[in-house]
């Protein structure tokens, strides 16, 4: 997004932007879940600061929540309603309906280039391809209902420690995820706890199409010098690009340092994206012998001694 924004403003303000892509559809890192654009963090209202970005709010498809539920362990939820919304909410991918896409479809409207399928050339002046380091990490379930729309707040350590867990349901459509900060030596299925709570109070959340991501957050200070990097390559976004649960869980277990020197930018991996079929020692296994292997990585039941990547 930080990247479409910077192109329709240097394009209306005279320039010729080319944002280069490396997916074949802009969009096309996300899985078409739900999530909020906060009405209440700035002073700007959220129809404000599309337009003031260069975009047409109201050829967005957005779906203003003006009342949310929290729940704890403690108590009965806690129903948080005001006569303004508190969110935008907008699904993120490639689809018609598609922030991302609906987004693009504005650029190129007025013009702005783009080079689809291609990395961007060690040339280009604005990067905005994501944070390379991930201070927290999001796993969810995108699913279908035929459930009211509702929107809900999940607090509590076993189900997003140093964060929190939603459910989103709109017009038949759901999206149950958890952000949540990495704890040290454990193996707890955050998301799964999530769906049982939900589950426990009535409210069905099948376990259909999972999806994951990483998150950054962190306020740039000093000087900028090009080339410069903006959203989350720069520091202010929190919505990573590494959207592959079995690339997040790996992360996970290497570590973000060690995971980058493989996967990260002009590394041996960068962009690899696992096809389905994984061998260990020359059989081939099922994605749960992989996860099985990697959650006994993170309980410190086994260790990695050494990498090598062979071509």
């Amino acid at each position: 997004m930080a990247g479409l924004t910077a192109a329709i403003q240097l394009k209306k303000a005279g320039f010729d932007p080319v944002i280069f892509e490396k997916e074949s559809k802009v969009g096309a890192g996300r899985h078409g879940d739900y999530e909020g654009l906060d009405n209440w963090i700035f002073s700007r209202n959220v129809p404000t600061f599309f337009k003031q970005s260069a975009f047409k709010f109201n050829d967005l498809t957005t779906y203003p929540i003006s009342r949310f539920f929290v729940h704890t362990l403690f108590g009965k939820p806690i129903t948080i309603q005001n006569n303004q919304p508190f969110f935008y909410m907008v699904k993120r991918g490639s689809g018609i309906n598609d922030l991302d896409y609906q987004l693009y479809r504005q650029c190129k409207e007025i013009g702005v280039r783009f080079e689809l399928g291609k990395k961007a050339p060690e040339t280009c002046h604005i990067i905005a391809t994501g944070s390379r380091k991930a201070a927290a990490y999001i796993r969810g379930i995108n699913f279908k209902t035929t459930l009211k729309n509702q929107v809900h707040l999940l607090l509590g350590s076993q189900f997003a420690p140093k964060g929190y867990a939603y459910l989103i349901i709109i017009n038949g459509n759901g999206t149950l995820a958890t952000a949540f900060k990495k704890p040290k030596n454990t193996v707890v299925n955050f998301l799964q706890n999530a769906r049982a709570y939900f589950n426990e109070t009535g409210i069905s959340v099948p376990n259909e199409i999972p999806f994951g991501s990483r998150g950054s957050f962190s306020l740039p200070f000093g000087t900028m010098f090009p080339p410069y990097k903006i959203g989350e390559a720069g520091g202010i976004e929190t919505t990573g690009s590494i959207t592959d649960p079995f690339l997040i869980m790996l992360q996970q277990a290497l570590g973000d340092d060690q995971f980058n020197s493989l996967f990260g930018p002009g590394n041996s991996l960068e962009g690899f994206a696992p096809n389905g079929q994984m061998e260990i020692n020359e059989t081939t296994v099922d994605q749960a012998s992989i996860n099985y292997l990697l959650n006994q990585i993170l309980s410190q039941n086994y260790q990695i001694n050494s990498i090598q990547v062979e071509e």
